[in-house]
């Protein structure tokens, strides 16, 4: 059924890549390439192109990906890579480093060992794992080789002093790789869940926010299990229908777990207006955020497929309020669970069923108030990444208001990988439904541009969606990312976009001190200055922060001139550890806000 139903979504798209924009004109993809200082001479894989930055550079790429050099006197080269996208201006900026910067060091790390390195495309000496000393300060590409693995490439920044890391898992050749998190009733992470491929020999551990990461599966279509056992209680969960394209990965596979002992079933049937059975018709069930109303959350819902005699079961729910819709092509989609509600007490069944008319609507309105927001988290996250969320939900609740508690117990969280900067970067996307009543899901479209050039980021065949989030390895420090989003309905209409939303994402910020040391009764807090960054704000916490604790202090709407701010907050007490973080945004108005950056939560004692 999922792939009936996809298909009649897929039909009214066109080409697949847009998401309510005009289709893009197929055609040799361009480059534009910007650079701060401006001036700088543009190489593509290693060859002139004859202009200097800013340029447009057209039909620059020989192979699909491509890396782009960037020289300039008294400047550090900086490379990056450039996906060639028919059709598509693919917009690179830059941010050069002086050659008085120094250089670093790049530590590397690949699963299996012993792959070839090639640093801005030209071969090393070094296999892994391996340091390369003395790297000029600047962003660098990685790329790594190893025979019956498909290349790897990624964009590494080295920062003068220190060490910058790259641990990629390889893929087998003719296998793809599953990404996605693990998460638990409230739609936090699980770390240390494991997860398996049902029938094969393949699994791994959760890490941080509940990330996994199976890197070598045989093409095909699985279902994954999680498991994860700690004292008395033991959680499990599953996600069927997860599909495997060799050499592509496979994103969003996340899986919802519950308390074993603890969960209830949810079970029923589908028919027509006459009473007979629809096999095949697809249900949806998720946790209400709050009993009445739809969740609106991408939080992977738990997912049915009707028998020849239209009966589905559900089983392995938390205990709680649930919102059940069923769906199948030319049917109007139906909801149950807003009134009466569904509610699972342990070890028990509800039993919902479902009749679905013939569908008569039209094409459906668009998804309303689209907001973005991005987030730079620093690498080595200190204890629990759950003081991370804590707050960046406190700035989305700011940012959005009511709507962002009705989204909040069921929210995906952030999901980290090294992205180009060596940082951690998510663009959350929020939008209001449109209120048609068989909306089936949601296509998510990004482009460098604002007007054209949309390409389909995620089809999430979830009529519950209302929040998404981007965590794409390729966003970038210093980049404009514009997304639109699309409402599908049952009979594959395809509504109008929404209004465009707008992110920035920042670099990471590096904190200066005090760090893990006594520091007096009224410290002083300092930082390095972040590129792109209109002001800072700068928060106390007298316990390690999470969702239940609020800083005791703020520093807010600090000039991005100044790095430093000296305490001013209630009296420390002698012998306590206190901790600090600096926020950073690109923006001195809240309405147009479109970048955040959170520095590593950093611990200090009062002696």
């Amino acid at each position: 059924m999922a792939a009936l139903l996809l298909a009649s979504l897929l039909a009214g798209c066109g080409s697949g890549v847009d998401t309510g924009d005009s289709p893009t004109d197929p055609g040799e993809a361009t480059l534009l390439v910007r650079s701060t200082p401006a001036g700088a001479t543009i190489l593509v894989d290693g060859q002139p192109t004859g202009k200097v930055t800013p340029a447009d550079v057209s039909a620059f790429a020989q192979s699909q990906e491509s890396v782009v050099t960037l020289t300039l006197t008294g400047y550090h080269p900086w490379h990056g890579l450039a996906r060639k996208m028919e059709g598509m201006t693919l917009t690179l900026d830059a941010t050069l480093t002086p050659s008085s910067a120094g250089t670093g060091a790049i530590q590397l790390q690949s699963d299996p060992p012993g792959a070839t390195v090639f640093l801005d495309n030209e071969q090393t000496a070094y296999t892994t794992p391996a340091t390369i000393q003395n790297v000029p300060a600047s962003q660098h590409v990685v790329e790594y080789r190893f025979a019956g693995f498909y290349p790897f490439r990624e964009e590494v920044t080295v920062t003068p002093g220190r060490t910058a890391s790259s641990t990629p898992v390889l893929t087998r050749l003719g296998q793809g790789r599953i990404t996605g998190r693990v998460l638990d009733d409230q739609g936090n992470g699980v770390v240390g869940a494991q997860v398996g491929v049902r029938g094969l020999e393949v699994s791994t551990t959760t890490t941080v926010f509940g990330i996994f990461v199976l890197p070598n599966v045989p093409q095909g279509t699985y279902t994954l299990d999680a498991a994860l056992a700690t004292g008395d209680t033991a959680l499990i969960g599953s996600r069927p229908d997860v599909t495997v394209i060799a050499g592509v990965p496979t994103n969003s596979a996340d899986i919802v777990m519950s308390r074993s002992g603890e969960a209830g079933s949810i079970t029923g049937q589908v028919v027509d207006t006459a009473g007979r059975p629809i096999e095949g018709a697809e249900i949806f069930a998720s946790v209400a955020v709050a009993p009445g109303f739809l969740p609106d959350s991408t939080v992977a819902p738990r997912r049915a497929t009707t028998n020849s005699k239209g009966r589905y079961s559900l089983n392995a729910l938390a205990t709680g309020f649930w919102v059940v819709t069923a769906a199948y092509p030319g049917y109007a989609t139906v909801t149950r669970g807003i009134s009466p509600q569904i509610y699972l007490s342990a070890g028990s069944t509800a039993t919902v069923d479902f009749e679905l008319p013939a569908s008569s609507a039209d094409t459906p309105h668009p998804p309303r108030q689209l907001g973005a927001l991005a987030f730079t988290f620093p690498t080595t996250m200190t204890r629990s990444p759950s003081a991370y969320e804590a707050i960046r939900d406190r700035i989305l609740r700011q940012a959005w208001g009511s709507r962002y508690e009705k989204l909040r117990a069921q929210r995906q969280s952030v999901r980290g990988r090294s992205a180009p900067a060596g940082s951690l970067i998510e663009v959350d996307l929020s939008w209001s439904a449109p209120g048609d009543p068989d909306i089936i899901g949601y296509y998510i479209g990004r482009s460098p541009r604002e007007n054209t050039g949309y390409q389909l980021q995620d089809d999430l065949l979830n009529p519950h969606a209302g929040f998404w989030i981007d965590y794409d390895e390729r966003l970038s420090p210093n980049t404009t990312y514009y997304y639109r989003v699309t409402a599908v309905n049952s009979k594959g209409l395809h509504s109008d976009p929404s209004n465009t939303a707008q992110a920035n994402p920042l670099g990471q910020i590096q904190v200066r001190g005090p760090i893990n040391q006594a520091a007096s009764a009224t410290p002083r807090f300092e930082w390095e200055p972040l590129p792109g960054a209109f002001a800072y704000d700068v928060q106390v916490f007298a316990n390690y922060p999470d969702r239940f604790v609020d800083p005791i202090w703020e520093a807010g709407s600090l000039s991005a001139s100044g790095t430093s701010v000296n305490y001013t907050g209630p009296m420390l007490q002698p012998g306590h550890t206190y901790y600090w973080v600096v926020l950073a945004r690109n923006s001195g108005d809240p309405e147009t806000i479109t970048g955040w950056s959170i520095s590593r939560i950093t611990p200090f004692t009062i002696p």
